[in-house]
């Protein structure tokens, strides 16, 4: 009779040298480009911004939402560039919360460069490095707008058939 064997593959490195290939190819698929690259490829409007609220970094997504080239928001104040006028004192309260290591999670509205406004759902958290020596807020935008025009447009056709079965001279029974 032979001897059992699984077909299971034995690993060929012991469990402290397969944490250290791990971690060897964890440092070469997330070095420095790998990081840059997923930053500028992200599917949503990526910004990261100085505690007094500027521009350090923004992604390709961004420049395609809000209309602005990436020169022309690096070192600017996110509430000049992006906040209508009647949020900005919201905004700030945003910025305050974050800086003393909140989160932001909210839908508000946003301008573009044109002017035009676009409705954003916005996460926004404080990053630091664990000694607190670098601190950052790192905006993420969706793009929201076409989702509260179609609400917009359905609490229009409700109130109008609402309006007309208030008003029809029969009853109209719906289930």
């Amino acid at each position: 009779m032979r001897p059992w064997r699984s077909s299971v593959p034995q690993p060929s490195a012991q469990p402290d040298e397969q944490v250290e290939q791990r971690s060897a190819c964890t440092q070469l698929l997330f070095g420095v480009g790998m990081l840059d690259d997923l930053f500028e490829q992200a599917p949503e409007a990526t910004a990261v911004l100085s505690t007094d609220d500027r521009f350090l970094r923004v992604n390709k997504e961004f420049t395609r939402v809000f209309g602005y080239e990436q020169e022309e928001v690096l070192g600017r104040p996110s509430n000049d560039l992006l906040v209508p006028e009647a949020l900005v004192a919201r905004a700030q309260e945003y910025a305050n919360q974050l800086n003393q290591g909140g989160r932001v999670e909210v839908e508000t509205i946003r301008k573009r460069k044109n002017g035009s406004e676009v409705y954003v759902s916005l996460l926004a958290v404080r990053v630091a490095t664990t000694s607190d020596d670098q601190v950052v807020h790192y905006a993420i935008y969706r793009d929201i707008t076409e989702r509260r025009l179609a609400d917009a447009r359905l609490r229009e056709s409700e109130a109008r058939f609402q309006a007309m079965a208030d008003t029809a001279p029969v009853l109209i029974w719906m289930t």
